[in-house]
C-alpha cells in the first residue's frame, strides 16, 4: 500500500500528509492529489539510505543540551542574519512582511525552530513535518513573487533570493553554531558530536528542499560550508534601519499595559540591550554591532558593558556544562531525560508563543505570501 493511502489506523510511523489527520489548511484528505504534489511529498518523506536513527537521536539530544546564554546568543543571530546578510536583508525588506506583519513573522519563525528538536518530530506525517513543508512553501511563494516583481534579469545577475545554499547555512548556524560557540567558551565538543548533530539536522534540510548534493556529509564539512557562507554575506540592504526597528519591537506588546510611558521606554531599552545589544557585541563584535544599529533609535544604548557581562556569563555557563559533561553517568542520564522524561521543546515554548500572539493580536498561519505570487506588494 502506498504511503499516501495510510489512515490513522495504520502504522503511525507510516502516516503521510494525505492521511485523515488535520492539516493547517483542510480537515479532510485529498483522494487524488496532483502528481506534482505527490512527487514533491514522496521526495520530502523519503528516508535516505544513509540515515541512521540512533546517530540522529544522539544529535538531537546533544542539541537540546545547549545552555541558556548560548540559546539567547543564537536566537539573536537570526535577527543579525536577517538584517546584515545582503540577500536575506533585501528579500525581507522588499517583501515588507516584517514591516507589515513583523510580530506574526517572528512568532512563526520561533514556533518553527522550537519544533525541530521534538523527539517525535521525525515521524512521517507529524505536525512538525507538515509545518516545515508549509514554511518551505512560504519561501517558495516569496521567491515567485520576487521574481515577478524584480524580473528574471535580476535573478540571473544576483541569484535566487533565500537560496537553498543560504538556507543550508542558516540551519548549520542554528545547530552547529551553538555547539561551536560553547566550544569557544570552554565546553569542548567532539567531531563525533558535531557529526551526530548535523546528521539529525540534515533530514530537516532535505525536507526544506535542500538537495542531497548540496548538504555537507559530515559535521566538519558543514563547519567549512558555514564559514564560507558567513564570509560571503555581503552588506546590508537599504532596508537595514527599518528591519532593525521592526525586529526589535516584538516585546512592545508585553510592556504595553505598563502605565507610565517613561517606564515603558526604559523596559523597552533594557529588553533590546539584553536580547540584541549584548548578544550582538559578543557574537558580531563592536564594529559590526555599531553598523547594525547605526541610524536607529537603539544606537545610543550601551553595548560594551552588557556585552562583557554576557561574555562572562557564557564562559561560566560553558565551563560549568563542561564539568557536568565529565561526571560519570551523565550521558546515560541525559539520554533518558531528553529522550523520554522532559517535555518536547515545543511543548514548553508554545504557551509563551501563544501568549505573545494574543498580546499582539496575530496568529501563526504561515499564509502571508499565499496571494502575492504576482509580486504586486513587493518593492522594486
Amino acid at each position: 500500500m502506498p504511503w499516501w493511502s495510510c489512515s490513522n489506523g495504520s502504522d503511525p510511523h507510516r502516516h503521510g500528509p494525505f492521511s485523515n489527520r488535520p492539516s493547517p489548511r483542510a480537515s479532510s484528505p485529498w483522494t487524488t492529489p496532483p502528481e506534482e504534489l505527490r512527487a514533491l511529498l514522496e521526495d520530502a518523506y523519503r528516508v535516505p539510505a544513509w540515515w541512521d536513527p540512533a546517530k540522529a537521536e544522539r544529535g538531537r539530544v546533544r542539541l537540546n543540551q545547549i545552555s541558556s546564554p548560548t540559546v539567547l546568543l543564537m536566537t539573536s543571530f537570526g535577527v543579525f542574519d536577517t538584517v546584515m546578510n545582503s540577500d536575506v536583508s533585501a528579500t525581507t525588506g522588499a517583501s515588507g512582511r516584517f514591516r507589515d506583519q513583523g510580530q506574526q513573522r517572528l512568532l512563526e519563525t520561533a514556533r518553527f525552530f522550537a519544533a525541530l528538536r521534538d523527539r517525535d518530530a521525525m515521524r512521517p506525517g507529524s505536525w512538525q513535518m507538515q509545518m516545515t513543508l508549509r514554511v518551505r512553501l512560504v519561501h517558495s511563494l516569496a521567491r515567485k513573487g520576487l521574481r515577478s516583481a524584480w524580473g528574471p534579469n535580476n535573478f540571473a545577475g544576483f541569484g535566487v533570493p533565500i537560496s537553498n545554499s543560504s538556507m543550508c547555512g542558516f540551519i548549520e548556524a542554528e545547530s552547529l553554531g551553538q555547539m561551536l560557540i560553547e566550544h569557544r567558551f570552554g565546553r569542548p565538543c567532539t567531531l563525533d558530536e558535531l557529526d551526530d548533530a548535523w546528521h539529525y539536522m540534515t533530514r530537516w534540510a532535505l525536507l526544506f528542499g535542500i538537495t542531497e548534493q548540496m548538504c555537507p556529509k559530515t559535521g566538519a564539512d558543514a563547519m567549512r560550508n558555514l564559514d564560507y557562507l558567513l564570509a560571503r554575506s555581503g552588506d546590508a540592504s537599504r532596508w537595514r534601519v527599518e528591519l532593525v526597528e521592526v525586529l526589535s519591537a516584538l516585546p512592545s506588546a508585553v510592556i504595553a499595559p505598563v502605565p507610565m510611558e517613561r517606564f515603558r521606554k526604559l523596559l523597552s531599552d533594557v529588553m533590546f540591550v539584553a536580547g540584541i545589544g549584548a548578544p550582538g557585541w559578543v557574537l558580531l563584535g563592536p564594529k559590526a554591532m555599531d553598523e547594525f544599529v547605526r541610524g536607529t533609535s537603539y544606537e545610543r544604548l550601551p553595548r560594551r558593558l552588557p556585552g562583557m557581562a554576557l561574555h562572562a556569563a557564557m564562559s561560566a555557563a560553558a565551563r560549568l556544562a563542561a564539568v557536568r559533561d565529565r561526571m560519570p553517568g551523565t550521558h546515560l542520564a541525559r539520554r533518558i531525560v531528553y529522550g523520554t522524561l522532559l517535555p518536547n521543546p515545543s511543548t514548553i515554548m508554545n504557551p509563551a508563543f501563544g501568549l505573545l500572539e494574543r498580546l499582539n493580536s496575530v496568529n501563526s498561519t504561515y499564509t502571508m505570501h499565499d496571494s502575492n505570487t504576482a509580486g504586486h506588494a513587493f518593492a522594486r
